[in-house]
């Protein structure tokens, strides 16, 4: 399941970035170290590896920082609504 999830964050951003940029390609695009997928990678290499690799992502790939926070903020809430769907669903298991 770890595979399967880690498969997903890294094959299905780049797919959805894709598929973004041709609904609303200003949104996508972006100059210099504000370019979205700059901000993506930190994301996927939270939901990799936690705050650490997030933080390394960070750095690698050279993402503006005061954008970061907003990343960070994204990644908090999405987990969280994923915790609240799972949890909820292990009501439904018989």
């Amino acid at each position: 399941m770890f595979l399967a999830g880690t498969l997903g964050v890294i094959i299905g951003g780049p797919i959805t970035l894709f598929l973004f940029s041709q609904i609303h390609p200003a949104t996508v695009s972006g100059v210099g170290n504000k370019e979205i997928w700059r901000g993506l990678s930190t994301i996927a290499g939270s939901w990799i590896g936690g705050g650490a690799n997030q933080t390394a992502m960070l750095e690698i790939f050279g993402y503006d920082k005061p954008l970061y926070g907003g990343m960070i903020l994204v990644d908090i809430v999405v987990a969280n609504i994923w915790m609240a769907i799972l949890l909820f669903l292990i009501s439904k298991n018989e």
